[in-house]
């Protein structure tokens, strides 16, 4: 297990979520037995970030950033619970509430339905704009909103809202408030991790008096990476905290009274592979230097890969550069200067990172009214504007990035809502067609076999789109769930199908199919090498010869001939 995320302590047992492999385990404290309870695909795992216990039921609920709320009973996975996809959950007594970016809910454990308590059109008080944490006591909730860095108590009967502490203000105080992210709450204190700032923020709830729980003075030295998620003991008053980066999982003895604790590592995560290393690898694109830039979804960090040698550097990650903590890097794409852009498509920000992987944050304009909540693809329009697909979300923006002072503004082009033509699902990869003035985009219904899986053509201007190949349009291989699209001059574009998995030629004139690599419909393979397990996202080569394909599934980088559809592994994070 690598990355702890989410974590409880229960009867003497410590249960984590590990993000890298997409696991929950519990670890016996007393003889450090470990034992694997779920996770994998096979349990809808992906990127599991938080858990609440229910004991009377022995259910675990776990939320998954890319999923939702998995449900798990007496151990066992029982599959998703709900059809919501919350940003957090927590459970204060026998009642359990979730929050997305701008509303708290309460949440029925059974049926996984949603109650709004507080929104813009429930209770009254300041609104939210990104929540990221929910806690709280028998009589008031808590939650953190990461944008504002602002902490707001909410009345759980009327939902009306107040601002409880603004971090920003104690800097005397040595509080930092760079990337405030989880909260856990005793009786007496509320607490904040901020991984950016390594440091854990403990507030009086009578008297809202602040401190550095894991100040320097208590830490000798050895500061905490990242602390995460958080858990507090009531029974024996301790706080458990997932430090993300460093990969262990810490316990600080809460004394009333005391304005810091001394923390202890109680556990440390390792592995017997090469560290760190690919482990889902799905964006990529060609550097200017003709390098392939790889951006690892669940590592997290971005690998620059040479497609002859196949020696792999890390650029940035958790382990590398300074900068806010990155936990699920996806979108990427470069300015006419050559430096890299890149999204955490978790937190829903934007980075540059320099030559050390220090990354430097973009600002949200706080004038967009909506913006992006799942930045998956991104596209170079001019200069320093790029379009964006926001995937579960299934709209298309366009971004604007200030680069003078470090803002991104947003604005939405296309969606169910705006323009007209075939219904958007999930938006994943896509291209510029320069012939065409349009975007190429890959919608798909996930892992729905009769909801259209299509390649569609958008106007950036009114945000209309029309089915370029698909079912309806083009002669050749159905596409069973198309993923990316890269344009190659005059007239074809290069198309990832994860499924079949196969990499496909598409004419843009007449939307025709031809596998160039991969599985044929008769269980056949086109070219020679190795099979893809799922073809992920695609780029092309300056010299038009080989197009590069991730494959998350196997780990790998495949580079494929154009030509006789022969595939190698270029690099591969197995050892």
């Amino acid at each position: 297990m690598l990355r702890p995320t989410g974590l409880s302590y229960q009867n003497n047992k410590l249960y984590v979520l590990g993000q890298t492999y997409g696991t929950f385990y519990s670890i016996d404290l007393k003889n450090c037995h470990t034992t694997y309870i779920a996770g994998g695909e096979k349990d809808h795992f992906v990127l599991p970030i938080n858990l609440i216990y229910n004991p009377q039921q022995d259910q675990w609920i776990t939320e998954d950033a890319a999923q939702g709320l998995i449900n798990i009973k007496n151990n066992l996975a029982q599959g998703m619970l709900g059809k919501h996809n919350p940003n957090n959950v927590t459970k204060i007594d026998n009642q359990s509430f979730a929050i997305n970016n701008a509303a708290v809910f309460k949440l029925n454990t059974n049926t996984g339905d949603e109650t709004v308590i507080s929104d813009a059109h429930h209770g009254s008080g300041p609104l939210f704009l990104d929540l990221t944490s929910i806690a709280g006591t028998e009589d008031n909730l808590f939650a953190l909103d990461y944008r504002q860095k602002k902490i707001f108590k909410i009345n759980p009967n009327n939902g009306d809202r107040s601002l409880f502490i603004d971090l920003t203000q104690f800097k005397n105080k040595g509080v930092k408030a760079e990337q405030p992210f989880a909260l856990a709450s005793s009786h007496q204190d509320l607490f904040v991790t901020d991984p950016q700032a390594k440091q854990i923020i403990a507030i009086d709830l009578k008297s809202r008096q602040v401190s550095v729980l894991n100040s320097n003075d208590t830490q000798k030295n050895d500061p905490m990476k990242a602390p995460f998620e958080m858990f507090y003991d009531h029974n024996n008053h301790q706080l458990y905290v997932s430090d993300y980066a460093a990969n262990t999982i810490d316990v600080l003895p809460i004394i009333a009274g005391q304005l810091h604790a001394v923390r202890h590592i109680i556990v440390s995560m390792k592995t017997d592979e090469p560290y760190p290393h690919m482990v889902f690898p799905v964006q990529l694109m060609m550097s200017q230097d003709g390098n392939i830039i790889v951006g690892d979804e669940r590592f997290p960090g971005l690998f620059e890969v040479n497609p002859t040698t196949g020696k792999t550097v890390l650029l940035t990650s958790p382990e590398k550069g300074k900068g806010p903590l990155i936990t699920e890097s996806i979108a990427l794409n470069q300015f006419d200067s050559g430096d890299i852009l890149f999204s955490d498509t978790f937190f829903a920000r934007y980075y540059t990172i320099d030559a050390d992987g220090n990354r430097h944050p973009f600002t949200l304009n706080n004038n967009d009214k909506i913006i992006p909540a799942d930045p998956f693809c991104l596209v170079h329009d001019t200069k320093d504007d790029f379009y964006l697909s926001d995937g579960g979300h299934s709209r298309i923006f366009k971004l604007h990035f200030d680069r003078n002072h470090g803002i991104v503004s947003s604005e939405l082009i296309s969606g169910n809502h705006k323009g007209v033509g075939p219904h958007y699902y999930n938006l994943l990869g896509m291209t510029w067609v320069p012939p065409l003035k349009r975007l190429a985009v890959a919608s798909n219904q996930g892992f729905s076999h009769t909801a259209p899986n299509d390649l569609l053509l958008v106007d950036p201007v009114t945000g209309n789109r029309t089915l370029l190949s698909g079912k309806g349009r083009g002669a050749g291989p159905q596409f069973k769930y198309v993923a990316d699209a890269f344009y190659v001059a005059p007239d074809m574009l290069y198309v990832t199908d994860s499924f079949r998995p196969a990499l496909y030629r598409v004419d843009i004139k007449t939307g025709d199919r031809t596998i160039v690599s991969g599985k044929e419909d008769n269980g056949q393979w086109i070219g020679q090498g190795p099979a893809f397990k799922v073809a992920s996202m695609v780029t092309v080569a300056s010299d038009g010869e080989n197009a590069y394909v991730t494959d998350a599934r196997k780990d790998a980088i495949f580079s494929i001939n154009l030509k006789t559809g022969d595939r190698r592994i270029v690099a591969s994070g197995l050892p």
